[in-house]
């Protein structure tokens, strides 16, 4: 049962976590705005965030696709 999570959780956790991420680097973006500060980098960063967040899942599907079902064989 372990063989089967553990190859594509070790991506697909840290996919989730960037993508949780996210959301609070807008609540950053908003009170920074709200302050009058500039949001120059604020971009960059969900652009940077979400790229990551898509290779990371696009990884832990490969994985899970022909990793864990040979896994799977070979302790099963």
């Amino acid at each position: 049962m372990v063989t089967a999570l553990v190859p594509h959780g070790i991506f697909e956790i840290p996919a989730m976590i960037i993508a949780g991420s996210i959301g609070f680097k807008l609540i950053d973006a908003v009170i920074a705005k709200m302050r009058g500060e500039s949001n120059s980098v604020f971009l960059k960063d969900i652009f940077t965030f979400f790229f990551l967040m898509i290779i990371l899942t696009f990884i832990a599907a490969v994985v899970e696709a022909k990793i864990t079902p040979y896994l799977m064989a070979q302790f099963s």
